[in-house]
């Protein structure tokens, strides 16, 4: 259970790396083949390592209300910063820069977990004996 869950927080810290790239908006498309190919290898590796197939779902769940934390801690902080901004033109910049980020960051994590999910179930059925 220790392990799962050094797993479990390992792979959480280096998707939030990779959506460090993926949400600026003009790095999107040239790092999602980067986020695709890490979600598609923690797909295996939790497929390899497990037998316990509730560790799937566990994995889903738990990295769902991680980039739920997330995006709310983010929205709190981004409120912040836009009631510190006066002028209005700087502030309707930013409310759009915000949107966008957020958006990005939205589609990452659904991306990310939607690919691990598909990944994990090939990688479980493909090692089933027949």
């Amino acid at each position: 259970m220790l392990f799962y869950l050094l797993f479990l927080f390992a792979s959480y810290l280096v998707v939030l790396q990779i959506f460090r790239l993926t949400t600026y908006h003009r790095y999107f498309f040239k790092t999602l083949p980067l986020l695709i190919a890490y979600s598609i290898l923690i797909g295996y590796a939790l497929s390899s390592i497990t037998a316990f197939q509730g560790f799937w779902v566990t994995q889903i769940w738990a990295s769902g209300l991680l980039f739920f934390f997330g995006y709310r801690r983010q929205t709190l902080r981004f409120r912040s910063f836009l009631e510190a901004i006066d002028d209005p033109k700087d502030r309707t910049s930013a409310q759009l820069s915000g949107a966008s980020t957020t958006a990005y960051f939205t589609l990452s994590a659904m991306i990310y977990l939607v690919v691990y999910a598909v990944s994990f179930l090939i990688f479980v059925n493909l090692s089933a004996p027949v």
